[in-house]
C-alpha cells in the first residue's frame, strides 16, 4: 500500500499518514517587517534524503538555493554510498555557495542494508538533527552547533556515519526558530525528544506546532521563522517518491503569498498528484 502524501498548501504542511510531518513557518517579526522565509526544507522521497536550511534575512532565498543545488547534484550524479561520496558532493555544493549566500544545512540520507540502517549526516550551523527509539523517546544522535555556515566555509566538514534501527526510529531536523517554542515549557533536546516533536504521529505534528503558536503567543514572546521536518523510519518505503521543496522565499513572495491567504484561500488538504515540476503558492516546489 502506498501511503499518500498529503499538502495543506495555505498552511505549508505536508504530511504522510506515519511516517511524515513538515512545516514551514514564517517569524512573528518577518511578517510585519516585510521579510522573506529564510528556512527551507527538502524532503526527497525518492533517494530518503531529508535536510534543512536556514539563510539570513537579507538573503533568504540563499537556503533554497543550497538545497536546490544539492538536489541537482543527486539528480546527475546519483545518490552517494559512502562517505568519500558524500564528502565529495558536500564540497561541491558548499564551494558553489558565494560569500554573502549564507546559510545553515543540516542533511540526513538513509541506506539500509538488510536489517540495519545507516544514516550518513551533517550539520552545518545552529539547525539540529536528532535521532531517537521511537518507543522510549531516548536520543541516540543529536548534532552540535558548530560554524561551518554553507557560504562562509568553502569545505564542509566530515560527514559522519549513524546506525539506526529502521523499525524503531524517529528522525527530527529543525531550523533554530523550533528552539522558541521548546523554551517557554523548558522542553530541551538532551536526552529524550522533546514532547511536542515526539509524542504525537509525525503527520500531525504541523498542527501541534501551529496550536502551540496560536494558542501561546504571550508565552512565546515572538518566534523565529521556524522550519520542522520529521520522519519515522518504519513505514518510509511506503511513501509515493515525490521530492518536495519548501521555503527559502524573497520578500515578494512572502507578500504575495499573504496576499493570497487574505483571499478565498483553500485550507483543505490537497494529494500530491501531478507529475514533472509544480510550483505552488508559498514557496513549495513539487519536482
Amino acid at each position: 500500500m502506498v501511503r499518500d502524501i498529503m499538502l495543506n498548501l495555505s498552511r505549508r504542511w505536508v504530511m504522510a499518514q506515519g511516517v511524515i510531518g513538515a512545516c514551514l513557518v514564517t517569524g512573528s517579526d518577518k511578517v510585519s517587517s516585510g521579510f522573506g522565509n529564510g528556512d527551507c526544507v527538502l524532503i526527497d522521497l525518492d533517494n530518503h534524503v531529508f535536510a534543512v536550511a536556514d539563510g539570513t534575512e537579507r538573503h533568504p532565498r540563499s537556503s533554497r538555493m543550497l538545497l536546490e543545488r544539492l538536489r541537482e547534484e543527486i539528480q546527475s550524479g546519483g545518490k552517494p554510498e559512502s562517505i568519500a561520496e558524500w564528502n565529495e558532493l558536500l564540497n561541491t555544493i558548499y564551494g558553489a555557495q558565494e560569500y554573502h549566500l549564507k546559510t545553515t544545512f543540516s542533511l540526513v540520507a538513509l541506506s539500509k542494508t538488510s536489517s540495519t540502517g545507516r544514516a550518513y549526516i551533517f550539520n552545518g550551523g545552529d539547525s539540529v538533527v536528532f535521532m531517537a527509539d521511537n518507543t522510549s523517546g531516548g536520543l541516540f544522535y543529536m548534532s552540535k552547533v558548530n560554524m561551518n555556515f554553507a557560504g562562509r566555509s568553502k569545505s564542509a566538514e566530515t560527514v559522519r556515519i549513524v546506525e539506526y534501527d529502521p523499525e524503531n526510529t524517529r528522525i527530527v531536523l529543525a531550523t533554530d526558530g523550533v528552539q522558541d517554542l521548546l523554551r517557554p515549557f523548558d522542553e530541551r533536546m538532551s536526552e529524550n525528544i522533546p514532547p511536542i516533536l515526539g509524542e504525537h504521529n509525525p503527520a500531525i505534528i504541523p498542527q501541534v506546532i501551529s496550536h502551540r503558536i496560536e494558542t501561546t503567543k504571550s508565552k512565546l514572546r515572538g518566534y523565529d521563522d521556524i522550519g520542522v521536518l520529521v520522519v519515522d523510519t518504519a513505514w518510509l518505503h511506503s511513501v509515493d517518491k515525490k521530492c518536495i521543496i519548501m521555503g527559502g522565499t524573497t520578500p515578494n513572495q512572502e507578500s504575495s503569498y499573504r496576499e493570497i491567504l487574505t483571499g478565498s484561500c483553500d485550507d483543505s488538504l490537497v494529494h500530491v498528484s501531478k507529475p514533472g515540476n509544480v510550483d505552488l503558492y508559498g514557496g513549495m516546489t513539487i519536482l
